[in-house]
């Protein structure tokens, strides 16, 4: 029975991890505290679920990530922010984070080598090279993307683009992917 308003749509994987595992992330209700934010994990497909990466009522969960060669590692985001309850009215803060687990999401360590304190974080991973990493970092400041070539151990601004926290196109972050096509030519 939980109540979490809003479960992101990016923050739904399955993988190779026992068979009924998943990982959901919880973004939590969108204009108030909510103390059901955080990544869920369900070893039993669904039927119940435990929380096992959360911030507090403030701090929900925007992605979960897996490598696809090895699906016991887990990258997840989480975000910072809620919206008013009035037209452009926001709530930031920069307690959001990039976070990995090598252990299927059980336990979680924040990545922090190279990254500002952000209000939001979008991720993801090279599918031909999974210990290439790209995140798009929403901060007070701006939207930043930054590259991890180590899985996330450090992080390389790669540039500053304001466009999306001014809500062009998908509003926040949208959702960020490696096109497999070009993936080969930028070694």
């Amino acid at each position: 029975r939980r109540h979490t308003r809003y479960i992101s749509v990016t923050g739904v994987q399955t993988c190779a991890l026992p068979i009924y595992t998943l990982l959901v992330a919880a973004g939590g209700h969108p204009y108030g505290p909510n103390e059901e934010r955080g990544v869920y994990r369900s070893t039993d497909g669904g039927k119940t679920f435990t929380r096992v990466l959360g911030g507090g009522p403030d701090i929900g969960a925007y992605d979960v990530v897996f490598d696809p060669t090895n699906s016991k590692i887990v990258y997840a985001s989480t975000w910072d922010a809620r919206d008013g309850a009035w037209e452009n009215g926001k709530f930031e803060g920069t307690d959001a984070g990039i976070f990995k687990s090598a252990d299927g999401g059980r336990m979680w360590k924040k990545l922090t080598n190279g990254l500002p304190p952000m209000t939001q974080a979008a991720l993801a991973v090279a599918p031909s090279r999974p210990q290439r990493l790209m995140a798009a970092v929403h901060t007070p400041q701006g939207t930043q993307f930054y590259q991890s070539e180590n899985a996330g151990e450090a992080w390389t601004l790669l540039k500053t683009d304001e466009r999306p926290t001014q809500r062009i196109a998908m509003g926040d972050l949208g959702d960020i992917q490696y096109d497999r096509s070009e993936e080969h030519t930028s070694e």
